[in-house]
C-alpha cells in the first residue's frame, strides 16, 4: 500500500496528513474540513480554536448521519434489509 503525505491547513495552522489513500482524495477531504472550520469561525468569531474545530466536527457528523438516515429510508422504501 502506498502512503500519501498531504499538507493541509485548518484555521491557518498547517498539518501533514499521512494515509494509505490517493493524495487527491486526501486533499479533497482536507479542503472540506478546512472550509467547514472556516464557516464556523466566520459565523462565531468569539470562539477559540478548539471550540471551532469541535463545532465543525459536529456539523460534519450531522451531515453524515443525515446521509445514513436517507440511505436507511431508501432501503426501507425498496424493502431492502
Amino acid at each position: 500500500m502506498t502512503v500519501s503525505k498531504v499538507k493541509m491547513k485548518v484555521l491557518g495552522r498547517e498539518y501533514v496528513i499521512k494515509a494509505g489513500m490517493d493524495a487527491k482524495y486526501i486533499e479533497k477531504i482536507a479542503g472540506y474540513v478546512n472550509n467547514e472550520t472556516n464557516k464556523v469561525a466566520d459565523k462565531f468569531p468569539g470562539l477559540n480554536r478548539e471550540q471551532i474545530i469541535i463545532l465543525a466536527a459536529m456539523n460534519i457528523a450531522d451531515e453524515l448521519f443525515q446521509l445514513y438516515q436517507m440511505i436507511d429510508h431508501d432501503k426501507e422504501q425498496r424493502g431492502d434489509s
